[in-house]
C-alpha cells in the first residue's frame, strides 16, 4: 500500500528484459517477451496510476534500448519518462537512492492537490512539436469565445459571479497536448495570428466538460487577478507581478470546452502549491505574503495559493493556474478548492515575513511556525 505522496521505484539492472524489442543482439531465451505473459504497458500503467516515480540505475549500455522503449510507453500514458541515473560502483548506490528520493519529495511538494485524486483521468501522449506553431499541422476549428469579466470589488467576491460575453471565432488547434499538469492538458493554438495555450481537463467525468465547470476554473484565475491587482496597488515594491488573462472557448464541431490564455515563452516555475508546500529555492516574500493577505482582504472568505507561472526576469512574473480554497464557498472555484483543509495547510507551514508585518496581517490560529527572517533576501518596500 502506497500511502505517501512521494513514491519511488528504484530499479537496478545490468541486462535488458525479455523481448527482442528491448535489446539489440542480446542472448534472449524468450525473444517473444516475458514467459509469464507480463506486458510492459500494463506494468507501467500501474506505476502511473499510483503516481510512482520510476528511477533506473544504469550499470552498462546494454539496457539503453530497453529504457528507450519504456520511456515511449510512459510518454504515451502520461507524458512522463524513466529517470536514468548512472551506477558506477556499489559505493555510489546509497547516494543515488538518497538523491532520487530527495528529488521525488521536492517534486511532490510542488504538486497541487485536487478533488480528482483517485478518479479516472484521460491518458494522452504529449507532443511538444506543436510548439513550432505551424498552422498547416493544426486543425482549423470554428468556435465560440467567451470573454470573462468581474464587475465588482473585493467585497463583492462572495456574492457576485463573473459575466461572460461571447463572439464567434476561428482557431487553429494542435491535435495533441504539448504538456500535462496535475489535472489538465495544455494545447497550442493560434487565434487571430497570436499564440495561445488552451487547457483541457484530464477528467473523464462528463460534468467536467461543461460550461459551468470551466466557468469555475476561469473564475478562480479572474478573482486571483483582481486580488493581486489590489495587493500590488497597496504594496509598493520594485516588481511587476500579475495574473495572465484567461477566457473560455468552445469548439463547435465537438462541443469541447477549453480555457484559453496567451502563450508566454519563458521559464515556468512554481512558488507554492495549494497544500502548504513552498519552493524554498525560489522563495518570494511578496507572493508568500500575498497568499496570507488574500485571506484577510476577503474577510476570511478565501485564500489564493498554488502560485505558479513565468519568471520573465528577477522583477517580472506572470502567474497562471492559481487555486482558491474557501470553506464557505466550497461549491465554487473548481476542483482545487480544498475548503478548510486548504486554509489549514497554508497556515500550518506559513511563516510571516517582513511584508506580512508591514501590512499588519493577523496571525491565524493554525500558525505554529516562527516568523521568517529572510535578511538580505527581503523584497524592498518602496512606499
Amino acid at each position: 500500500m502506497w500511502s505517501n505522496m512521494s513514491r519511488v521505484l528504484f530499479h537496478i539492472g545490468d541486462a535488458p528484459c525479455h523481448g527482442k524489442q528491448f535489446h539489440i543482439d542480446a542472448q534472449d531465451s524468450y525473444p517473444s517477451g516475458d514467459p509469464r505473459g507480463l506486458k510492459i504497458t500494463d506494468l507501467l500503467k500501474n506505476l502511473t496510476e499510483k503516481n510512482i516515480s520510476y528511477y533506473f540505475a544504469e550499470i552498462n549500455k546494454s539496457t539503453v534500448k530497453m529504457i528507450d522503449e519504456f520511456t515511449k510507453v510512459l510518454n504515451s500514458l502520461d507524458g512522463s519518462r524513466v529517470k536514468v541515473v548512472n551506477l558506477n560502483s556499489a559505493e555510489d548506490l546509497s547516494e543515488l537512492v538518497s538523491s532520487s528520493v530527495s528529488s521525488t519529495i521536492t517534486d511532490s511538494k510542488s504538486q497541487s492537490l485536487h478533488c480528482l485524486a483517485g478518479k479516472s483521468l484521460k491518458k494522452i501522449s504529449v507532443d511538444r512539436s506543436s510548439l513550432a506553431w505551424k498552422i498547416q499541422n493544426m486543425r482549423q476549428c470554428r468556435a465560440t469565445l467567451y470573454k470573462a469579466k468581474f464587475n465588482g470589488e473585493i467585497d463583492d467576491i462572495k456574492d457576485q459571479r463573473i459575466q461572460l460575453t461571447e463572439q464567434k471565432v476561428v482557431i487553429y488547434l494542435a491535435e495533441k497536448p504539448f504538456a500535462k499538469g496535475a489535472i489538465r492538458y495544455a494545447y497550442a493554438g493560434i487565434l487571430n495570428g497570436s499564440k495561445f495555450v488552451l487547457k483541457k481537463t484530464a477528467s473523464l467525468d462528463p460534468y467536467h466538460n461543461t460550461m459551468k465547470f470551466y466557468t469555475e476554473m476561469i473564475e478562480t484565475q479572474l478573482i486571483a487577478k483582481i486580488l493581486a491587482t489590489k495587493y500590488f496597488d497597496i504594496l509598493k515594491i520594485d516588481k511587476n507581478i500579475k495574473f495572465v488573462d484567461v477566457n473560455l472557448i468552445q469548439i463547435e464541431e465537438t462541443g469541447e470546452y477549453y480555457s484559453i490564455e496567451e502563450f508566454i515563452p519563458g521559464e515556468f516555475v512554481k512558488w507554492m502549491n495549494n497544500a502548504g508546500g513552498l519552493n524554498e529555492d525560489i522563495y518570494s516574500c511578496a507572493l508568500d505574503a500575498f497568499a496570507h493577505w488574500t485571506y484577510q482582504a476577503t474577510k476570511e472568505y478565501l485564500i489564493v495559493n498554488d502560485l505558479q507561472g513565468f519568471r520573465l526576469d528577477e522583477k517580472e512574473y506572470l502567474l497562471t493556474d492559481p487555486a482558491i480554497s474557501s470553506p464557505e464557498g466550497y461549491n465554487r472555484f473548481s476542483t482545487t478548492n480544498l475548503s478548510l483543509k486548504g486554509i489549514k495547510r497554508f497556515f500550518r507551514t506559513h511563516q510571516c515575513n517582513h511584508i506580512c508585518k508591514h501590512l499588519k496581517l493577523a496571525k491565524h490560529k493554525y500558525q505554529i511556525l516562527p516568523d521568517r527572517n529572510t535578511g538580505p533576501l527581503n523584497t524592498e518596500i518602496t512606499g
